[in-house]
């Protein structure tokens, strides 16, 4: 079993593990947020994965970076599937939202020892 010693933790395991729950958190929020948004209820596209059609506005808004790419990605759940329509495409964004909080979820339970043998 690996193990990082209690007097290492500060100078070793926080400079890993901030910036990744950082990055975690925020993708928790984008992906989550066309659900919880009820401004965005409406708006189902930005419930939809990335299909072919919008590849090409896809692309201008990452050469573009900031934010909003970021956003957008997120938000579509970071799936590209391709000529795939209907239901299936909003059953591919929800079940990576919901594969996401739940790894999260566990990392976090097994981080502070509330999940596994110890």
């Amino acid at each position: 079993m690996w193990a990082c010693p209690v007097t290492l933790y500060q100078t070793h395991l926080s400079p890993i593990l901030e910036p990744v729950f950082e990055h975690a958190v925020y993708r928790l929020q984008m992906s989550w947020k066309p659900v919880l948004d009820s401004s965005n209820a409406t708006n189902s596209t930005s419930l939809k994965a990335l299909t072919s059609t919008g590849c090409d506005a896809a692309a201008i808004m990452a050469a573009s970076g900031g934010e909003q790419w970021y956003t957008s990605y997120y938000t579509r759940g970071g799936l590209f599937v391709g000529d795939m329509q209907g239901v299936g495409v909003e059953a591919a964004v929800e079940k990576v939202r919901v594969e996401l909080s739940r790894t999260f979820s566990d990392v976090l339970q097994s981080a502070l020892a509330l999940k596994g043998d110890w």
